[in-house]
């Protein structure tokens, strides 16, 4: 599955978190060093009701071959597909979804991860071959939704905006997406995957009842 890594997050009164001025570091070592920053920060900055913010995440590609990702970024919005897309009783995901506490502007999109390449960054280049497929798909790219990408890693742009309300702070954000793709195996055969991902300021502090993931399979 494409590794996600944080890059950072703004609201448009100025309050957010993370971000550098280009990708010249690993992703992890950067998502690292954000975290560790503001663990011992006293308080996280938050949306105020109403107000729109950006986050900006690396989606990185472990595989050795391209991906066509599909993320649909409005999965969790109200009147939303998560409830046809899965069987509630068994995974008690109405929990989560119930979470969701913005509204995601950007909509869903399709796109390229170009194949993971392990001396890419050790060289600090490509071939001249993986170099001009790079430059084609950034021709392509829709620069408000792909901010930039290097060699295997895609940094991407997702949109929201906290409900209105009378209050001074909308407390943590979060929202859920569901990420798409298929590859094929070295024998041929094709694989499909669907992922749901959650993306938040703060960490869940949701636990599903049971029947939940777990209750179901370890009875």
């Amino acid at each position: 599955i494409p590794r996600v890594y944080p890059w950072a997050w703004r609201g448009e009164s100025g309050c957010g978190e993370g971000g550098v001025s280009k990708m010249s570091k690993p992703a992890a070592t950067s998502a690292a060093a954000a975290l560790a920053a503001v663990r011992g920060s006293a308080a996280r900055p938050t949306l105020k009701p109403g107000e729109a913010a950006e986050l900006v995440f690396a989606l990185v590609n472990p595989m050795d071959k391209e991906l066509e990702v599909n993320l649909e970024t409005t999965f969790g919005n109200k009147g939303g597909e998560q409830g046809e897309s899965f069987d509630l009783e068994v995974v008690s995901a109405a929990s989560y979804y119930a979470e969701q506490n913005v509204e995601v502007l950007t909509i869903p999109f399709t796109t390229i991860l170009t194949k993971y390449d392990d001396l890419a960054d050790v060289q600090d280049s490509l071939s001249p071959e993986d170099q001009k497929r790079l430059d084609e798909l950034k021709t392509m790219d829709d620069k408000d939704v792909i901010v930039d990408r290097k060699f295997h890693k895609t940094l991407i742009r997702i949109r929201i905006k906290a409900a209105a309300g009378d209050g001074t702070s909308a407390g943590p954000w979060v929202f859920y997406t569901r990420l798409g793709f298929s590859f094929a195996d070295a024998n041929g055969k094709k694989h499909e995957v669907k992922a749901i991902m959650r993306f938040g300021s703060e960490g869940t502090k949701v636990v599903a009842p049971a029947p939940g993931v777990l209750a179901a399979r370890f009875p």
